[in-house]
């Protein structure tokens, strides 16, 4: 027994094909655009900004201009930040934020002599603006002055 299709069907099954085929694939390529920012946070660069909310509170903050970040930038890239680091034999990065907890000498008011050690923590990140970034750092030692070295970041944007 055969079955007949009907000449509607047919068409239609093409049609509906067509479409698809004509459709779906487009020649159009995606160009992305990026730019890459070296921004460099000299110690001298870092204040301390009080928070009232907790006695003794507060953090380090450093606002450089980065002009490449306009206001269509910002509105539809992607930014993101990394920390560069450099012990004079090989360069290395990592994306903020940036949590590292280490040992911190704890000496005796008197003699200056070290007594021992207590962890510390820092965390290091940004915050984006356009035609500029804020960078922090959050210390667990408050009073530790190491903190404020000279730091490379480098912002990268795609759009």
């Amino acid at each position: 027994m055969k079955r007949k299709f009907s000449v509607p069907v047919i068409i239609g099954t093409f049609l509906v094909g067509l479409f698809f085929i004509t459709t779906s694939c487009t020649k159009e390529k995606l160009i992305y655009q990026s730019d890459r920012v070296y921004v460099d946070v000299a110690d001298k660069d870092w204040h301390w900004v009080e928070n009232d909310k907790y006695e003794n509170g507060g953090f380090y903050m450093a606002e450089k201009p980065v002009p490449n970040i306009t206001q269509y930038i910002f509105d539809n890239a992607v930014i993101e930040a990394y920390l560069y680091f450099n012990d004079g034999n090989s360069i290395s990065m990592t994306k903020l934020p940036y949590i590292k907890t280490f040992p911190a000498e704890i000496k005796d008011d008197k003699t200056g002599v070290v007594v021992g050690y207590q962890p510390v923590t820092e965390h290091i990140m940004c915050d984006f603006f356009p035609g500029k970034v804020v960078f922090y750092i959050e210390v667990s030692d408050l009073g530790y002055p190491e903190y404020l070295a000279d730091r490379t970041f480098d912002i990268r944007m795609v759009w």
